[in-house]
């Protein structure tokens, strides 16, 4: 298992499942399939690399004059380590993987249904 931190936002996610589908890369490739696209300049894309490499999720190796980055972490370790991160800051226990969506569906539908009937109750006695 390798020690690592995990991403902190959807654009590491994003740069790394790149990684993943690519095997290794350069910045200027990863930008080239995911910063274009995204409407992001090439020192954005460099800047999420350096972090992730920082937190140990990728690795570096020189070709020619640039580096090429690989993923040290699996996919799975990945995953597996989400809901202990997710625990570790919120104090609650993780959800399983679809009920997950499924309580904070009904989380919202309660919540939406509760504000309609309410706002209405109290437009009336104002």
């Amino acid at each position: 298992m390798t020690a690592f931190r995990l991403p902190a936002d959807d654009l590491e996610y994003a740069v790394l499942r790149q990684l993943w589908e690519l095997g290794a890369a350069s910045v200027r490739e990863l930008h080239d399939t995911l910063g274009r696209d995204e409407g992001l300049v090439y020192t954005t894309i460099a800047k999420v690399v350096d972090r992730l490499r920082d937190k140990g999720l990728i690795q570096r190796r020189r070709r020619g004059p640039a580096f090429v980055y690989r993923a040290r972490a699996a996919p799975e370790e990945v995953e597996r380590a989400r809901p202990r991160e997710d625990q570790r800051r919120t104090g609650r226990a993780p959800e399983r993987g679809h009920m997950r969506r499924i309580t904070s569906s009904c989380r919202m539908k309660w919540w939406y249904s509760a504000a309609a009937a309410w706002i209405p109750a109290r437009a009336n006695t104002a």
